[in-house]
């Protein structure tokens, strides 16, 4: 019995599928800390089913891959091409929302926008967390926590530093945790 069409373009992981997954990632994580952060709209990106990663399929599925199917089957995206951009996008939403700038980036200025007289963090706390930890400027903490000012302007001169060291913190974390996860399941080192 010979297998119809549909089912012999099943298909595998490609490098087409792998480079649209990628220039959607890149599209939504450009986006969503302007939406979360700027726009302070409804996430595109930081819930169980992330929209952001959903309208992306469904424009892929509806404008694209069937406009294809229509014209030249071969050309048409398999179902495998379609879970991989699927898969990137859902893993790689969780790292410019929730997963990880929602919370590093208030975090960063937290303990500048929060010290007061009666708590004394800027006697007791500040002197001892180096500067290049966190953004102890109260202008940037106050525009985290209340908006940008009516200038619009971002002092990102006094971001870099501590960005760069949180995120290579968070690259090395993810390399250990993967380290971790092959030792137990192949056993002890050694």
């Amino acid at each position: 019995m010979s297998k119809s069409k549909s089912e012999q373009r099943v298909g595998k992981m490609s490098t087409r599928s792998i480079l649209i997954g990628l220039a959607f990632v890149l599209i939504l994580c450009a986006i969503t800390p302007y939406n979360n952060f700027y726009l302070q709209n409804s996430s595109i990106s930081n819930n169980h089913l992330p929209v952001g990663a959903v309208f992306a399929l469904l424009f892929l599925v509806m404008v694209i891959n069937i406009p294809l199917r229509k014209l030249k089957e071969r050309f048409a995206l398999t179902p495998a091409e379609l879970a991989t951009v699927w898969i990137m996008l859902i893993v790689s939403l969780s790292i410019p929302s929730l997963g990880f700038l929602n919370t590093l980036l208030p975090n960063l200025v937290a303990g500048t926008y929060f010290a007061t007289p009666e708590n004394e963090w800027m006697e007791t706390l500040h002197p001892h967390i180096p500067d290049w930890l966190w953004v102890s400027d109260s202008r940037a903490a106050r525009d985290i926590y209340e908006g940008v000012g009516s200038s619009g302007l971002i002092p990102w001169k006094i971001w870099i530093k501590p960005l760069c060291v949180w995120s290579l913190f968070r690259e090395r974390s993810g390399r250990v945790t993967g380290s971790r996860e092959r030792v137990g399941r192949h056993g002890a080192l050694g």
